[in-house]
This record gives structure tokens, sequence and C-alpha cells, in this order.
């Protein structure tokens, strides 16, 4: 059975009807059947979620390739800033290093920052830190940018600040040539009789017996004790080194809680690029 439109008042009715139910009009427009539209997938085509597997494919690929372009971008950019941050910095020091750091005979690189009757400072391609070379003891090291010194009797301090009277204050490197003995061992042993008799039993105290270790291409001798003093608690470390003969005594003094302390990378710094002028 078919429907048909009234040519007149455009209404469906049935085929079998010869005059329009509705206007009564006879019409002679007859609509085809309505037939039901399905969807018959191609053969040998898989569908995932309503897509070609190829499309799904060709999305995979994109997004893989998205993220190398993000990963090379991101890693020239963190090449790029490392590069430029560190660019004329050195931070771990070797022995070839250090000799081009300290050497400021013709460096027209090695700015003259202060100069006196102690010594001269200049600064240094390490970060943090300038290099010092000192008249009175004839050494040159690395000391760190913001510490001062000062000469009290025959010892240099570099400090973290100075006093209202020009003397050092903790925490400071205290350096000293030792021409009375030429023997590291000798030398410290007999530190260690002097401070011991320097104070009573019972604000004394050896934190280690003396010990040996390399730094750098130094050989370093050195023993630890701490005391009182005015109601603080101080770490005395006492260090030997020689150099081209020449003996020097490099000691330490901070609070032994190590709130006001040189850190153990200055320390290191210092004795590796020491060397004689």
């Amino acid at each position: 059975m078919a429907i048909i439109e009234c040519s007149h008042c455009k209404e469906l009715y049935n085929e079998d009807e010869q005059f329009c139910p509705y206007c009564g009009e006879e019409s002679s427009i007859r609509l085809a059947p309505v037939r039901e539209r399905r969807y018959k997938p191609q053969k040998g085509r898989h569908l995932i979620l309503g897509l070609p597997l190829g499309k799904w494919i060709a999305a995979l690929i994109f997004l893989v390739a998205a993220l190398l372009i993000v990963l090379c971008v991101y890693i020239c950019l963190s090449l790029s800033g490392k590069i430029k941050d560190n660019k004329g910095i050195t931070d771990n020091l070797n022995s070839s290093v250090i000799e081009s750091l300290t050497t400021v005979t013709n460096d027209s690189s090695a700015k003259v920052l202060s100069e006196d009757a102690l010594g001269t400072t200049y600064s240094s391609k390490v970060k943090g830190y300038n290099l010092y070379s000192s008249n009175e003891l004839g050494f040159k090291a690395l000391i760190p940018e913001n510490f001062k010194v000062c000469m009290s009797s025959d010892n240099l301090y570099v400090c973290s600040d100075l006093s209202d009277d020009g003397s050092y204050t903790i925490p400071c490197m205290v350096i000293n040539k030792i021409e009375e003995f030429n023997d590291e061992v000798e030398f410290l042993q007999d530190r260690h009789s002097a401070f011991a008799k320097s104070y009573s039993d019972d604000n004394f105290d050896l934190l280690e017996n003396l010990v040996k270790f390399e730094q750098g291409d130094k050989t370093v001798y050195e023993f630890q004790f701490k005391y009182t003093n005015q109601g603080y608690e101080i770490m005395d470390t006492r260090r030997a080194i020689k150099v081209d003969g020449v003996l020097y005594s490099i000691a330490t003094i901070e609070l032994a809680d190590k709130t006001l302390a040189v850190s153990d990378d200055q320390v290191i710094k210092f004795i590796e690029s020491f060397k004689i002028n």
C-alpha cells in the first residue's frame, strides 16, 4: 500500500482513495514508497569507536611526532640555558683548571678588585670566588667573594666580616707561614700540646687525632678540637700543608653547631687553589 499527496491541500492519504478525504480533490501525485535506509559497512574495513583503524594509526603517529618535537625543543632550550649560565664559570676544580684560574701574570681578564699593603684581590672565573694574592705570606688562593681579609701578628684572617676595630670575626680561615718547623706532623703535634695547656680540661675536647688526606695535588694533615669561649662552643680545625717546600698552617674557626661556619666547599677551593706567588 502506498501513500499519496493531495495536489490541492497537500495532505497525505491512502492511494486506494480516489478523492482526497480532506478536500475532495482528485489527485495524481503519488509518493514513492518510504524505504528504510540502512548502513552497510564495507567488507574488510575494521572500525574502532566508529573510526577506521587507519585513522587511529595516523592520529597515534601524529601524537608521537608532536611529543618528540616538544622534547627536542625542551632539550635544546635546557642546553642553551646551561651553556649560557655556565659560560666562564667553573665549580669543580682540577689541577689544570686551578693552574689557569690562579695565574694572573699577563692575564688581562683578571681584573683588580682591591689592593692594599696586605695584598691584591682579583676577579676569577670561579663563581662566587675571588683570587687573593698575599704580599705578607707570599701565596695566592681562591677566597669567597663576600669574605674580607685582615692581618694580626703573623696570621692572615679571611673572614665573613670584620669587627669595628678591623679584627676578625667568626667564621674565618687563619693562614700563617711556618718557618720554625719543616715537618707538618711535628708542627701540628706542637700546636696540639700548646692548645691543651692553654685550656683547662673542662672546656677543651680533642675531637679526633691527627689525620692525613689528599686534597687535589696537596697532602693535608689536620686535627680538630673544640673549646668554650665567652659562652660559645668553638670548633677549631688546624691543618698543615707544604707547597714548594714551604710549610703553611691553614685553620678554620667556627661555631661547633655550624650556625656560623666556613663551608667544606670554601675550604676545598682555598686549599686546592693555594700556590706560592
